[in-house]
């Protein structure tokens, strides 16, 4: 599914002509929507990298992290996340005190990640994030969304056209159709996440 074929099914669906040129924002808009309702598979990012400098730059797009290690002598070393002003207090020497990173803070401000303490030597970094979609502009784009999922943004576009719908009674069926889509998708997201491992009847863990 591209973006033109998806923007031609909501117009289809909403049967208003004088819509047709805001439903590209309606189906990002959509798109937006679910991302920021939830952290999807396909927002899963990963960049590497290596630096002497006590950050590393917020990737484009970025939303929520889920891992940041620093890896040394084929080990990764997990660091933990935590507020800059708790950061700078338990370390607050700057390059005055260097080593190997133990912990992080995301400032949005400065677009970066500073870790502490600060590294003292070149290291080599992997994170692992949630990142925004772009958005859709041409209507040959296409993404995991429109390929893999695309009732998703359908509905959830024609939700997005409420405000313009005024007591249409479509849109309780649409807003059923969204809810169990996101509902399927959810599942598929669940099970998949522990497919292919063997099922056991006892816990690998110790207690």
């Amino acid at each position: 599914m591209t973006f033109g074929g998806l923007q031609t099914k909501v117009a289809d669906y909403l049967n208003k002509d004088n819509l047709t040129s805001i439903i590209p924002d309606f189906i990002n808009s959509a798109m937006h929507r679910v991302e920021k309702d939830f952290n999807w598979k396909t927002m899963r990012k990963k960049a590497t990298g290596s630096t002497t400098d006590d950050y590393v730059a917020i990737p484009t797009r970025y939303k929520e992290m889920d891992c940041f290690f620093i890896t040394e002598s084929g080990v990764k070393n997990p660091l933990v996340k935590t507020e800059y002003s708790h950061l700078i207090t338990i370390f607050p020497h700057g390059n005055g005190s260097t080593g190997m990173p133990e912990a992080f803070a995301t400032v949005e401000a400065d677009s970066k990640f500073y870790m502490r303490p600060w590294p003292d030597a070149v290291k080599t970094y992997e994170i692992v994030y949630y990142a925004y979609t772009a958005d859709m502009s041409l209507t040959t784009d296409n993404n995991d969304w429109t390929n893999n999922a695309w009732e998703v943004l359908l509905y959830g576009a024609l939700l997005e056209a409420s405000p313009y719908l005024i007591a249409d009674d479509r849109l309780l069926v649409w807003k059923g159709f969204y809810d169990e889509a996101i509902n399927k998708l959810q599942l598929s997201e669940r099970r998949e996440k522990f497919r292919g491992s063997p099922q056991s009847l006892t816990s690998p863990y110790t207690v």
